[in-house]
């Protein structure tokens, strides 16, 4: 298996664009064609490395925060919603295999395609770390007991040890 680069997929990308192009202007998409599939595929990953430059922001933002303290988590949160809860919700939806082990160094396209995870090494981070604020404590529209404060706490703490 070799793992795509970014040079890899636009490279590609420009290759087939013609061709994509004119199966697109079809009047109905071309059930059976792998190209016509991959290429919107491919396309998504180059979008979403388009991010790359706000998740890199976030992080070190999110590395300022003090041991995590909760008023902080919050606005933080709050900044980043639409990034985390829009822009980026269709990258882990598409991207993260959360069933299959693979390779941490790979992100997973589709079955038997694969590219260097190293690109989206923040994106993942990011991902994970507003996954765990937003959709697993929901920090911005409800009220934590302490005990909830510290369980975020330790689910980031042991996020941030693990990657």
């Amino acid at each position: 298996m070799h793992p795509l680069t970014i040079r890899d997929i636009r490279e590609w990308l420009i290759i087939n664009q013609a061709e994509y192009k004119k199966l697109k202007a079809e009047k109905f998409p071309p059930l059976d064609n792998e190209m016509y599939w991959l290429y919107g595929d491919l396309y998504r990953i180059i979008e979403f490395y388009s991010l790359t430059h706000n998740t890199h922001i976030a992080i070190q933002e999110f590395n300022a925060i003090q041991n995590f303290d909760f008023k902080h988590l919050v606005l933080w949160t709050k900044k980043h919603e639409v990034l985390g809860a829009k822009k980026l919700i269709l990258f882990e939806i598409d991207y993260f295999d959360w069933i299959e082990e693979v390779d941490k160094d790979l992100l997973k396209i589709k079955d038997g395609i694969y590219m260097e995870a190293t690109p989206f090494k923040e994106t993942l981070l990011f991902c994970r770390i507003f996954q765990i604020l937003y959709w697993n404590f929901d920090i911005t529209n409800m009220e934590l007991t302490n005990e909830e404060i510290k369980n975020l706490q330790n689910d980031l703490m042991t996020l941030l040890n693990n990657k």
